[in-house]
């Protein structure tokens, strides 16, 4: 209780009372946010408060305009929306970044993906060749018709592709059924730096590999490619459809193969290489749906 005649702020002994806010030094909104009107003040221990809300009051929160209309939420939302310019430089930055990296890998990832030859689903398709046994160019492919067909295109400078002549030999023996089932041709091309192109030297070629043919006794055809663009204008006529083999078997290394079942359709395709067991049993069991 107040004791009779007592001044303000005084009042039981030992115990301080708050002054009225309008007596209280340094009263303004500042203190009144932060204390009330009931709470103490005292200048030497409320500093920080006072600072704190000076700083609180310059706060774009704080404003009349334009957030004095809008909620809280609503101004973190526009704040997120409308970024200051230099935020919005760097997300624009980054974003430029990411998708640069995502594009190379997508890029990267087309490439690591694409097969030597014709990819399992395409189709394969008439091409010229010519035989190491002689005879003119024709259509090897034309000559399987609807037989299942595996062919294997390699370097005539790689030996490991003559090695899997014999491999492929052992499987001709084994599915072609007497010229009614699988279908067997290998191709020599010159392949260097991940492209396949006609070899040099044709006439070199077909003997080597007649050498090749006999010496380890493949019944199967042993064939280069021929460009029937330039066996048809020679002779003044326009390419009935052959495709050149080198632009649309797009091969990029020696010991390719691909097989296709009776539609033409590719069931197989694979670079031969290191143990080639699992790679022709592979091959194998796809044969065996196919046949």
């Amino acid at each position: 209780m107040w004791a009779a005649g007592s001044t303000a702020g005084q009042g039981i002994e030992g115990v301080s009372t708050p002054l009225p806010a309008r007596e209280r030094p340094y009263n303004n909104d500042f203190e009144t946010m932060c204390h009330g009107d009931a709470a103490p003040f005292s200048v030497h221990t409320n500093d920080r408060l006072v600072r704190s809300a000076r700083k609180n009051a310059a706060s774009p929160l704080n404003q009349p305009f334009p957030y004095s209309w809008m909620s809280r939420d609503a101004i973190e939302k526009d704040a997120s929306l409308n970024p200051p310019s230099h935020l919005q430089e760097v997300r624009k930055m980054k974003r430029a970044v990411i998708t640069a990296l995502v594009m190379g890998l997508l890029s990267l990832g087309v490439f690591a993906s694409s097969p030597s030859g014709l990819a399992v689903g395409e189709k394969i398709e008439a091409f010229l060749v010519k035989n190491c046994e002689g005879g003119d160019p024709y259509c090897q492919v034309c000559k399987y018709g609807r037989r299942p067909t595996l062919i294997s295109v390699g370097d005539l400078s790689d030996p490991a592709w003559i090695e899997d002549l014999k491999a492929l030999q052992a499987l001709h023996e084994k599915y072609s059924n007497d010229g009614k089932g699988l279908a067997v041709f290998a191709l020599a091309a010159s392949i260097h730096d991940g492209k396949a192109a006609p070899v040099a030297d044709p006439d070199a070629a077909l003997a080597r590999l007649k050498v090749i043919k006999e010496q380890n006794k493949l019944t199967f055809p042993l064939v280069i490619a021929q460009n029937a663009d330039e066996i048809y204008k020679a002779q003044g006529k326009t390419n009935q459809g052959y495709k050149i083999f080198e632009n649309y078997y797009k091969v990029t290394e020696s010991r390719t193969l691909m097989f296709g079942d009776k539609s033409n359709t590719v069931k197989y395709n694979a670079v031969l290489s290191g143990d080639t067991r699992q790679q022709f049993s592979e091959l194998e069991a796809v044969l065996q749906k196919s046949l």
